[in-house]
């Protein structure tokens, strides 16, 4: 459904503008979504980031403090795109609860580069589960319509 959605708005973006997803205003297709104020308004979590978590690490320990005291995570590594804040905050909120299911699109646009650049190959990308009373209150996982855009984008398969 989202690669349909994805075509017609190029189309439609080659023909006329269309809304940004951030603030409103129009953009055209090659902005995918999002002007470049909105896009610019993205925090990238800066560097050094947590090996652990992918988050801030401000710190001169080699994890961050959350994940120290965690003693340890069920994972080898993660990446956090943005801070969670401003803009991607409000995204991010859009898109788990006003059924903004278009912003998967953008998200997994937005994350390929930083699965391309992991360091290592990945076997299967796995949404996390939503307890099926959340998903029948929001008609959707939104982090399984993120892992099917991202497969698409990045060839990695996805699963259940």
């Amino acid at each position: 459904m989202n690669r349909f959605v994805e075509m017609v708005r190029r189309t439609a973006g080659a023909l006329l503008n269309l809304e940004c997803d951030g603030c409103g205003t129009r953009v055209g297709a090659a902005d995918n979504s999002l002007c470049p104020a909105c896009r610019a308004a993205l925090v990238p979590v800066p560097e050094p980031r947590c090996p652990e978590c992918g988050g801030v690490n401000g710190g001169i320990l080699r994890c961050c403090p959350e994940c120290l005291e965690a003693g340890g995570r069920p994972w080898r590594g993660a990446r956090s795109l943005f801070l969670y804040e401003g803009m991607a905050r409000k995204l991010i909120l859009g898109f788990k609860f006003s059924r903004r299911t278009e912003l998967a699109a953008l998200f997994a646009e937005l994350a390929e580069p930083e699965v391309k650049a992991f360091g290592c190959e990945f076997d299967l990308i796995v949404p996390v589960p939503l307890h099926w009373t959340r998903r029948l209150r929001r008609g959707y996982n939104q982090c399984e319509l993120l892992a099917r855009e991202l497969s698409a984008r990045t060839g990695i398969e996805w699963t259940n």
